[in-house]
Order: structure tokens, then sequence, then C-alpha cells
């Protein structure tokens, strides 16, 4: 009789533990915009993914997000539509019955515009343009000073580095 007792307790011990699911992660979107402020509630998806589940959730109107329900994983949050001037991956290793929080700087439009002033300096005079992709001059030709900003070229991305403050923008 107590083996059976036994056996009971465990075979239940054992399938609350395996179908426990109290994980949790939340976060809040930090706006680099304000012009993002009206735009994201509206049109913005977090999507959870790892090897045990596929989930997505809208952002409220405070700009944060929540899933339960979770198990221990190693979890990717993405964003729907993708965040400027990259889109990154957030990898969040979860616990069972932990709860984690994140703030990511978060934009949907492109943060870089045309404007030659440092945002930290508020000046001109040390500005240069940053030159992306294969860089090749003419022999000859006198060459422009300029920031190598690397081979990939995207829609968004800064378009003067600040020798003074050592800052793209």
């Amino acid at each position: 009789m107590t083996k059976l007792i036994f056996y009971i307790i465990f075979i239940i011990v054992s399938t609350k533990s395996a179908f426990s699911q109290t994980g949790i992660i939340t976060g809040r979107l930090i706006l680099k915009t304000k012009l993002d402020s009206n735009l994201v509630p509206k049109n913005t998806y977090v999507l959870l993914n790892s090897k045990n589940k596929i989930d997505s959730t809208k952002v409220d109107e405070n700009f944060l997000f929540k899933f339960t329900n979770l198990r221990s994983d190693t979890f990717w949050i993405s964003f729907s539509p993708r965040s400027y001037p990259i889109n990154e991956y957030y990898r969040i290793f979860l616990k069972d019955s932990e709860s984690q929080h994140i703030n990511i700087i978060y934009s949907l439009t492109c943060p870089y515009g045309e404007s030659k002033i440092c945002p930290v300096c508020k000046k001109d005079d040390k500005a240069i343009p940053i030159r992306y992709g294969l860089l090749a001059h003419k022999i000859g030709e006198e060459e422009e000073k300029y920031f190598p900003g690397g081979c990939i070229i995207s829609e968004c991305q800064p378009r003067w580095f600040c020798e003074r403050d050592n800052m793209k923008f």
C-alpha cells in the first residue's frame, strides 16, 4: 500500500512539474524618436521564438509587452516591423518560474537625418561624411576626408561622424 501511495505522489509531482509553465518575460520599448510614440502602439508586434514555442503580442500604449506561461528555455525576441537601424534579436535565458524584465531601445522610423550638426556638441565644423561600401578614388584626385562606415549598405545608417565627440549620427 505504501508503494502505491508513493507512486501516486510521484506521478502527481512529476506531472505537475512537467506541465508547469510559470515563467514570465516582460519588457518596455524605449523609443529613440518622438515620431514613433503614436506609431509604435498601433503597429508593433513583439515576436518570441524558442525551440519549443513561437508567440507574439502587440505593444500596449505604454510601450509594454508581456509573455506568460513560459517553460525554462532560451528565447529570442524580435519585432515586426523591424527596428532601425538594424533588425536586432534579444536573447533571454529563462528558468522555470523565473520572471525577467528587459528594456529595449527601439525605433520604428530611421533615427538618422540629413543634418550635419552633431547632437552632442551642437556644431558642424568637425562633422565629416560617413562612406559605406567599396571605397575607391581615381589617381590624381584630391581625396575628401571621410569616416569609413563599412561594407554593408542599408536604408538606415548614420551619415555623419563628429571627430570631436567620436560620434556617428
